[in-house]
């Protein structure tokens, strides 16, 4: 929080009741709370266009430097974007991303499976340790599996607001 505090109080100067104030905008803000608790944990975070997956902005940079918290309040306070993550070293992970209940169960039956995982939309992200992995379709040869290391991102969702540092570091490296 102390970076956080920091900055709105650059902003806010001399006016503490100010900096306050925008404090508590920024953290009942559920959007920008997600983005933040993640940057937090060590995960690089960028933003995308509301409702979608689509980046909001060039975020080749992200892969390998974290969004600032001026950033973050840019991208998810005063605009209406959604946060993702990062994959991959920066982030320290890699997610198996299935796209539906049928790819679920192959996953599962094929040994691919994580404790560390978010609900999506339609189906599961599961969080492996990063080790190295590149994005690939279609893993295992699995219609609707595809895989986001190196070079990659998924959308954030309230589950992944529980991840940190240490759930992580304990989770297993695809295998």
């Amino acid at each position: 929080m102390n970076k956080l505090a920091n900055y709105a109080y650059s902003i806010a100067g001399p006016d503490h009741e100010r900096a306050e104030e925008m404090l508590d905008q920024w953290m009942t803000n559920d959007t920008f709370r997600l983005a933040y608790s993640l940057l937090c944990e060590g995960m690089s975070i960028v933003p995308l266009l509301s409702g979608g997956k689509k980046p909001a902005r060039k975020w080749k940079q992200y892969q390998t430097e974290y969004a600032t918290v001026a950033d973050l309040v840019c991208w998810f306070v005063t605009n209406d974007y959604e946060p993702a993550i990062v994959t991959g070293a920066i982030s320290n992970i890699t997610v198996i991303d299935c796209d539906n209940i049928d790819a679920i169960d192959a996953c599962i039956e094929s040994g691919i499976e994580s404790g560390l995982q978010q609900r999506t939309k339609r189906g599961v992200h599961f969080v492996f340790r990063h080790n190295g992995e590149r994005n690939t379709v279609r893993v295992n040869g699995i219609a609707g599996v595809d895989r986001r290391g190196e070079g990659g991102y998924v959308k954030a969702y309230p589950d992944s607001g529980n991840w940190t540092v240490e759930s992580i570091l304990m989770c297993e490296t695809l295998g």
